[in-house]
């Protein structure tokens, strides 16, 4: 089993919609939410993508 999550689902869609409400949906990008969360970018390509690949 690997480590356990640093960011949740919760987190990153709070980080997203922030993004949003700031500069529209073009600033909602996996740099800005990683930068946003203080999360390597690729952690959240990781964690996110495949269950939130819908709702971004």
């Amino acid at each position: 089993m690997g480590r356990p999550a640093k960011f949740g689902n919760d987190q990153i869609l709070d980080a997203a919609a922030e993004l949003a409400a700031e500069g529209g949906q073009a600033a909602v990008t996996v740099a800005a939410i990683a930068a946003r969360l203080g999360a390597p970018s690729g952690s959240i390509c990781h964690r996110a993508a495949p269950s939130l690949k819908s709702t971004l």
